[in-house]
């Protein structure tokens, strides 16, 4: 019953308990499945010798109490014959059967009680094995659903990031585009100052000319 012994602890531990307090559940839980595991393989191969031994003790008890009734079937039969020896003898040879028979059965309760408790240990344990199988499922899909909504906020963050972005973008381009009007109007409501000089300096040969021409025609 040492395997039982070892892990006895497990199977009667509270699981949840034990995960709560654990730094890494995931880790812990996938430790406790292996030792589970590991546990019931042994308990198996141990219940598998139990059974083994069980059914060499029972086919011993047969054979044995097979013989004790052929040798109380011979004493019978020496008596009748008036051989009160030979029926000495096997009444004697039924009575040591009749002891193995009483030693192996003794052995064969013991066996019988082991077997039962392990069974019984056995059920227990792939009852906490189960219950820790859920549990790690339970955690995966956490895991999963925390991976996903990480995921879903990075995106939304991006995306609210681009959207500033492009906003910057378009008010960065309309204040250009209202630079540039401004610029424009400038341009054509207020002359350069070297559009100023050659409108001058046009005037001024324009005025020229006109003398020219006024004084030509007073003299003509």
């Amino acid at each position: 019953m040492g395997v039982i012994t070892r892990f006895v602890d497990i199977v009667n531990s509270n699981l949840n308990s034990a995960l709560d307090s654990a730094e890494k559940p995931e880790k812990m839980l996938r430790m406790i499945i292996q030792e589970m595991e590991e546990a019931l393989v042994d308990i198996r191969c141990q219940a598998a010798q139990f059974i083994a031994e069980k059914k060499v003790m029972e086919r011993k008890i047969t054979k044995l109490t097979s013989q004790s009734t052929d040798w109380h079937h011979k004493a019978e039969l020496a008596v009748n014959k008036e051989r009160e020896d030979l029926a000495r003898q096997a009444l004697i040879a039924k009575s040591e059967c009749e002891n193995e028979i009483s030693e192996i059965q003794a052995q064969l309760n013991v066996v019988e009680t082991s077997l039962a408790a392990i069974t019984n240990d056995a059920s227990s344990l792939q009852t906490k094995l189960s219950e820790a199988k859920q549990k790690q499922n339970t955690l995966m899909k956490r895991e999963q659903a925390a991976v996903v909504q990480l995921h879903t906020r990075r995106q939304i963050d991006s995306s609210k990031l681009e959207s500033v972005s492009q906003r910057y973008e378009q008010l960065h381009q309309k204040i250009e585009n209202l630079e540039s009007q401004v610029e424009a109007y400038d341009v054509t409501s207020n002359p350069s100052l070297e559009e100023q000089f050659r409108k001058l300096e046009a005037d001024s040969k324009v005025e020229t000319e006109l003398q020219e021409l006024k004084a030509k025609v007073a003299n003509g």
